[in-house]
């Protein structure tokens, strides 16, 4: 069985199409933790990403709490929220499992906004996301690997690599 008693503050990192946020819902309702979603952080109504200092102001200030879930990437937050971190779930999914995530989530939710995404978000098919979504595992996984084992030396660190594994994970619990 998996020792989550005493985590009060979990990150949640991984690919876009991992399911983040959906673990970190799952979660919260095991756990009983508050989910902060860095999506909500990030943007503002109508896709506007919001300005740096204040996103980094507001992520630092949701890091600050005392219990939480933080889902979601923005890696110059990575370190304020690792620093904080009882656990780092790190959700390294394949690509065509992580491209089906999003495309369902299109298709699913098109128009709508998710109860993770900022009000004024609705679901879209965006061309440059899908793009970086594909490219995430040349351009930005590195990265997020390295930050995980660094971390990883300080803090209890997992990575979950398929579906079957989160599913698993949670289960312990």
């Amino acid at each position: 069985m998996t020792r989550i008693s005493r985590m009060n503050r979990i990150m949640i990192i991984g690919g876009p199409g991992a399911g983040k946020s959906t673990l970190a819902t799952a979660l919260s309702s095991k756990l009983g933790l508050p989910v902060i979603h860095m999506d909500r952080i990030f943007w503002q109504s109508g896709w506007t990403p919001r300005p740096r200092e204040e996103m980094l102001r507001l992520s630092q200030a949701a890091a600050a709490q005392r219990d939480w879930i933080i889902d979601g990437n923005y890696a110059s937050t990575w370190d304020r929220r690792a620093e904080r971190a009882d656990l780092i779930l790190c959700l390294d999914l394949p690509r065509h499992v992580r491209m089906a995530g999003i495309l369902w989530r299109i298709l699913s939710g098109y128009g709508k906004v998710r109860p993770d995404m900022a009000e004024g978000c609705p679901e879209q098919a965006d061309w440059d996301f899908l793009k970086w979504s594909w490219n995430y595992d040349r351009d930005s996984r590195p990265k997020m690997r390295d930050f995980a084992e660094g971390w990883g030396r300080t803090r209890r660190v997992e990575f979950l690599t398929s579906r079957a594994e989160v599913q698993k994970f949670l289960n312990r619990l």
